[in-house]
């Protein structure tokens, strides 16, 4: 459900990230820029696209996800299950 949230949070982001790294494509390395942008849709709800530019081609769409801080925080349950 969030791949029509995509070009909205492309259009409207005001913070992103951007992270290279290097890739071995059909046997060769290639430094990749990633980006990651997020933007508020709702009130209390963020979604974060991720896209990414190998060398000197064009930029493309990776993902898309919600950039919900709880859920990264959340602990898990001690113990077995």
């Amino acid at each position: 459900m969030c791949l029509p949230h995509a070009p909205r949070v492309i259009r409207e982001s005001k913070e992103f990230k951007a992270r290279n790294t290097t890739k071995e494509i059909k046997g060769k390395k290639k430094s990749v820029i990633q980006y990651g942008l997020v933007s508020e849709i709702a009130k209390d709800t963020e979604m974060r696209v991720v896209l990414e530019k190998i060398g000197t081609g064009k930029v493309e769409f990776v993902s898309v996800m919600p950039n919900n801080k709880r859920s990264r925080n959340k602990k898990r349950p001690r113990g077995r299950s």
